[in-house]
């Protein structure tokens, strides 16, 4: 664990943060009303709250498209450090959600890559 003292406060790093999946596929014909969820959580899995998500990029790198790019909006659900990625999928296939953001009281970003797939 990475703790960097400042102003005499012990504050945990960017790496003690992740993304994590609560859904890993989503339908093209429901994926308004049903959308991919993610959490942000910290190392004991706790949801985190106080999260400003900073860059939101939705590609298909895994299936070797990542020049195939959608546009992706995250806005916070009803349960601390859950959101909703509300997008606007092309294909079916397997897509990549990368992320960066930033937590209250933290210096360093949080980063991370989530792939699901995405059916008919």
């Amino acid at each position: 664990m990475f703790l960097a003292v400042l102003g005499g406060q012990a504050r945990a790093g960017g790496a003690d943060f992740s993304f994590v999946p609560v859904t890993t596929q989503v339908s093209m014909a429901t994926a308004a009303q049903k959308p991919i969820e993610i959490k942000c959580v910290d190392r004991t899995g706790k949801p985190v709250s106080g999260v400003t998500i900073t860059r939101v990029r939705l590609d298909m790198a895994p299936d070797g498209m990542a020049q195939h790019t959608a546009a992706a909006r995250l806005t916070p659900a009803d349960s601390p450090g859950l959101y909703r990625v509300d997008a606007q999928y092309t294909m079916t296939g397997r897509w990549q959600l990368s992320l960066a953001a930033k937590v209250d009281g933290e210096i360093e970003t949080v980063t991370g890559k989530i792939v699901f797939e995405v059916a008919p």
